[in-house]
This record gives structure tokens, sequence and C-alpha cells, in this order.
């Protein structure tokens, strides 16, 4: 409310805007605009010309002809996802109004969700998203409406049903699907649950299409390392080692905005000595490896006691393929004059010309997006 508003203003700004607030000009002008802005906003949706209304109207017709209402759609742009009981969020709720951004969130979205229909109106989302074109097919009456392709779809339809049911049917199903045409998670999900169901001969096949995609995914080659202990003398020397050089490695996945997704990282030594270099891999998995903006660099940092002592800009041109994720191999030499003690490693997405930070994507179940700017990914002692 009004009051709420202005005890802000005056905590924030100080005794120069307590005597503007009270000029009743100023009032006036506030109360104009508050009154008035919500007024422009439906004049300009109820102002529409016909020929944009009919377009909005054919476009609507053509998604709902072509998809079923307990489909997972996206349509940031609002034009027809209200239809859908499997919208992306209830964006009146969550924002407190019509204006929504989706922007910070679809990536995500896609890469978990996979909706059977995406429109990309009025939005920003990037066509060339690796997601996209893979797994995606543009619409032959909308540019700008990408439809999932009919065999991955079917693919994911019947292993949900397996994962949700285990019936014998569906399992027959799942031996038909070649786990190198789907996505990572989808594979190691799989690869999971028949491990779980002991069914080791199919485990093992799915678990290593996984690591073939994520070669740093310490889950899957663990589990592969258990499955030949008793099994295959050879299989399990070559799993083992794999997970052995792995074991030091930071792992988990972080979406930032713009799509680039910091996957991991290893750090080559714990203990450094002043003067000498720190080795390590950073492992990415960006929006479009082959149009990379040569100013977005990837950012490690050295942190203690709550100051920053050194960091280094990554090129991501520098970027190796490694499965379906990129690596980076490169060297920070550490300062000879900074206190010794131990160090927090950040890692963030950024432009060094204006220091400007990507926003990391955090998703909390049943919660909103939680903003932040950089990844805590271990700690050194220096």
């Amino acid at each position: 409310d009004i009051i709420s508003c202005n005890s802000i203003f005056l905590d924030h700004r100080g005794l120069r805007h307590k005597k503007m607030i009270k000029d009743k000009k100023v009032i006036i002008i506030f109360l104009f605009l508050l009154i008035a802005y919500p007024s422009i906003k439906l004049l300009q949706i109820n102002l529409k010309p016909e020929s944009a209304k009919k377009r909005n109207l054919e476009r609507i017709h053509y998604t709902l002809d072509n998809t079923n209402t307990n489909d997972i759609v996206y349509d940031p742009f609002l034009l027809f996802n209200i239809f859908y009981e499997n919208d992306v969020d209830f964006y009146w709720m969550i924002n407190g109004g019509l204006e929504t951004n989706y922007i910070a969130n679809f990536y995500w979205y896609i890469k978990i969700k996979k909706p059977k229909l995406i429109s990309t109106y009025g939005t920003r989302l990037d066509t060339p998203y690796s997601l996209l074109k893979k797994y995606y097919t543009k619409s032959s009456v909308y540019s700008d409406l990408y439809f999932i392709k009919y065999k991955y779809l079917i693919n994911l339809i019947a292993i949900r049903c397996w994962l949700k049911t285990h019936r014998p049917s569906a399992k027959v199903l799942l031996n038909e699907i070649d786990p190198y045409s789907l996505d990572f998670d989808t594979v190691r999900q799989v690869g999971n649950q028949l491990y779980i169901n002991q069914d080791y001969k199919n485990a093992a096949y799915w678990l290593k299409a996984a690591v073939l995609k994520k070669p740093i995914d310490k889950n899957s080659l663990k589990k592969l390392v258990k499955i030949y202990r008793n099994r295959d003398k050879k299989e399990y020397e070559k799993w083992l080692n794999a997970y052995n050089k792995l074991k030091q490695t930071f792992v988990a996945t972080y979406v930032f905005e713009k799509g680039n997704t910091f996957e991991g990282i290893l750090i080559k030594k714990k203990t450094s000595q002043k003067r000498e270099t720190i080795s390590l891999s950073i492992y990415l998995d960006p929006l479009n490896p082959f149009d990379i903006n040569i100013n977005h660099t990837a950012f490690i940092s050295f942190e203690k006691d709550g100051n920053f002592y050194f960091g280094k800009d990554f090129s991501l041109n520098e970027i190796r393929p490694l499965g379906e994720i990129y690596e980076i191999k490169g060297s920070i030499p550490i300062p000879p004059n900074i206190p010794a003690g131990q160090y927090n490693v950040y890692f963030t997405f950024r432009i060094p010309k204006s220091d400007y930070r990507y926003h990391l994507i955090k998703y909390e179940k049943h919660e909103k997006l939680l903003p932040s700017q950089k990844v805590l990914v271990g700690k050194v002692l220096l």
C-alpha cells in the first residue's frame, strides 16, 4: 500500500526526500502514476489491432489442435498456457501480476521437464540451444513454435511408464530403446533404477551410456565399479581407475542465466605453496558451444575471511568436447604476498570488461527460483 511504500522510501532516502514527499504536487503525480499505469497496460491489451488478435487466436487454435490439455507446455508469453494443466508456473501467484519473467528459468525447465511444446514467441530464448536443436522440431506453420520429436517423446513415455509401474510390458519397450538417443539425465535415471532392481547386466549398459555422455558422473562410475568387482577384473580396474581420477572433483550441476551450465571442477592439488600454480579442469555445458561470445569467461576466484585475494578468467573459446559436456584445462599462479591459510574457491560466468556476473539459477522444489552470482566449488590450503 501507499503508506508502507512511503515509509520504506523515507527510511532509505533520508531527510531530503521527506521534504519532497510533503510537497502536494509530488503526491498528486505519484498517485496519478499509481492509478494510471495499470490502466495504460489494460488499454494496450484491449486496443490491439484486430489483425493481431486474429493471429493470436489462430496460434491458440493451432496449438490446442496439436496437443492435449494435460501435456507440459512452455509458453512464457501467456498466449495459450492457461488452457493446460501443466503450465510452467502459476505466474499470477508467484509474480503478483500479469507481468512475468520466465527468462531466468526456461533453460532449467526445458532440461528437466521436457515440455511437449515450446513457444519462443516474445522471448529471448536462443534457438541454437543444444537441447532445442537435438530433441525438438520447428513447426511448419509458426517459426517460433517447437514440438518435441515424436520418437524422443515415445521413448520418454515408455521410460516413465516403466519407472512408475515396473510392468514387464514396459520393460520390453525399454529394451528396444537406444540410450544414446536420449538425454543424460534420463539415461542415468534408468541405469540407477536397473541397478536398484539388481538387473546388473542392463544397468551396466545404461550406466556406460551415461558415463560416455558425462564422463565426470561419479554416481554412475561408482555403480559400475560395484557391478564389475566380482564379475570382470579388466572392467573393474577400468572403471575403478576412472572413478579414482575424479575423487577430488567437485561435481554438481548449476544452471546460470543464458543457459550456460557449470558441471564441475577438478583441482589437482588441495595443498599448494606460494609462487606455485594450481592446475585445474573446469567442466561446462555451454548454451551453444559453436557460437560462444568471446567476452564471456569462466571465472575462478579465491576468498579468505571475506576477502577475495586473486582469481583468473578462462576463455570459453578454449573448451574442448568431453562426451556431451566440455572441459577447460588451465592453471592459476598463486601470488607471493597473500596470507597463508584455507581459501574458498568460487566459480561464476562473467564479462570481465564490465565485471558482470551471471545470475545462478538455484531451483528449490515448491519455492521460488533463488538467484545468486557464484558457486562455492571447494577449498584449498595455501
